[in-house]
């Protein structure tokens, strides 16, 4: 009998829960859990105290009753969730559950108490998840989705039937009836692209589809789902949302139609205004050689007749009618610019510069001018319209170094600016950077033309150029200190 005591009495001291004896309202015995429990240094400070006082007041009255029901019917049990209170004050709930009996006499009641605290810590954390997630979903007012993929049973929120019309109080839980109501045209490839995703390892999947809504019409939506896995890796659960975009989807196709109507008609005016520039350039020729012809007859044949004033007239009717025909031949190049078809082959820039530049000092042999060209710069483009390019850069440099002693251009690598792009570097007049913007704009100069001749169309021609190969061009500048265009051709040079 004593072993039998003894093995009971460790048992209880192993026990996880807090264990008391109770007789006659007083404690009479408490187990290590109990004396954790309740915040004791030993069992002292709980035996032979009145059970009550062990409680928060509002469970010490159902203590009271529970021990007077018990004591007044031996061999019965009883379950409360009561409140201990610590000797550090603090409230502890707990399930008591309890049980009278007879022992040599005395009338015992045994108390099993399990600490709820994780629990109800879980529990409010619980209630508070799903506060949090009623409101995200009101808030969000997207279509929310649970499938449990081991009895193939879905939910959807209330979202659900605001969005497509099926009352979510009707609708049957299998996943199928969500089958059914997929695009004939999609059904097959969508559900074998979730069938992959749930058997392969992933724990992400999503989706664009059409789903049928109720008055029949199709709605395009787009699906994402979390897959949850077990510990071997197979999926159990998934949960998602569903955004329609439909509204979305009809608003970009609107506008990208807007965008091509606004293309068509832009590619129309400016082909129109292309080709009228052509034709106005090209009906010029005519006119313009019969004034060239004719002032060069009366200024060989006729001069002598003349005096000084008229052939100062003669003169300017002559310079005038040279610029003109400079001015008919870049609006020609211009307009061509964007009418020629590109051939893309790759082009040794370092090869045309230096062709450019030999023909620059063939027709100014007096000027001393230091031209450096990189080695190697190399392109992909069209080699007769990058070679405009150089031909106009090059040739500004040579132009607005004319007033600048021992002169220096430079052809080379814009390494700074990235890998695809170059530069034309000049220490000639330059220009305040405040007028950049016009650089490139048909007609205008920065320059008198008595200071730097040229029709102000040349910078536009390398800009066109340029942005047809998918690039930009910028420049840097300042009064006296040269001038450096950077072009960047994109991805076109090697």
């Amino acid at each position: 009998m004593r072993g039998a005591r003894d093995v009971y009495h460790q048992l209880v001291e192993m026990s996880p829960d807090a264990i008391l004896l109770n007789e006659y309202g007083v404690t009479t015995f408490v187990n290590r859990a109990g004396i954790r429990l309740l915040g004791a240094d030993t069992s002292d400070q709980i035996l032979e105290r009145p059970l009550r006082e062990l409680f928060a007041p509002a469970s010490a009255e159902r203590v009271d009753a529970t021990l007077a029901a018990l004591c007044a019917a031996p061999g019965e049990a009883a379950a409360e969730e009561l409140e201990f209170v610590t000797f550090d004050g603090l409230p502890v709930p707990v399930e008591m559950r309890a049980v009278s009996y007879h022992v040599d006499g005395h009338l015992i009641v045994q108390m099993v108490c399990h600490d709820l605290s994780e629990r109800r810590a879980a529990q409010t954390a619980l209630a508070a998840s799903l506060a949090r997630f009623d409101a995200a979903n009101r808030a969000t007012g997207e279509v929310i989705w649970d499938w449990d993929l081991t009895n193939n049973q879905i939910w959807f929120n209330d979202s659900f039937e605001a969005r497509f019309g099926w009352p979510v109080v009707d609708l049957p839980p299998e996943q199928t009836t969500w089958h059914s109501r997929l695009h004939p045209d999609e059904s097959e490839a969508l559900l074998a692209h979730l069938d992959a995703a749930i058997a392969g390892t992933d724990d992400t999947w999503s989706a664009g589809y059409r789903y049928r809504r109720l008055d029949g019409d199709y709605a395009d939506i787009l699906a994402r789902g979390v897959i949850l896995r077990d510990d071997a890796g197979v999926g159990v659960r998934m949960i998602g949302t569903i955004r329609d975009m439909t509204d979305l989807k009809r608003a970009e196709a609107e506008l990208e139609q807007r965008v091509a109507d606004r293309t068509s008609e832009l590619q129309a005016v400016n082909e129109e205004l292309e080709s009228f520039c052509y034709s106005v350039s090209h009906d010029l020729r005519a006119p313009l050689r019969g004034i060239a012809g004719f002032t060069e007859i009366l200024a060989a044949e006729h001069a002598d007749a003349l005096d000084e004033t008229a052939r100062g007239y003669l003169g300017r009717v002559v310079n005038a009618t040279r610029r003109m025909g400079e001015l008919i031949d870049d609006l020609l190049r211009l307009s061509r610019v964007s009418r020629d078809e590109m051939r893309v082959v790759e082009v040794d820039l370092s090869s045309l510069a230096r062709g450019i530049a030999g023909e620059l000092r063939q027709s100014d042999p007096g000027r001393d001018v230091t031209v450096d060209i990189e080695d190697g710069l190399t392109a992909l483009g069209d080699q007769r319209l990058l070679g405009v390019v150089l031909e106009n850069l090059i040739g500004n440099a040579w132009k607005f170094t004319g007033h600048t002693a021992d002169a220096h251009i430079d052809v080379a690598r814009a390494d700074d600016e990235g890998p695809t792009a170059f530069l034309v570097r000049d220490d000639g007049a330059g220009f305040e950077m405040r007028y950049a913007d016009k650089l490139f704009t048909p007609f205008q100069r920065l320059h008198r033309a008595d200071e730097f001749p040229g029709t102000g169309i040349g910078l536009a021609t390398v800009q066109r150029i340029v942005h047809r190969h998918g690039g930009f061009i910028k420049v840097d500048s300042a009064p006296g200190h040269g001038a450096t265009f950077v072009v960047n051709l994109g991805r076109n040079v090697l």
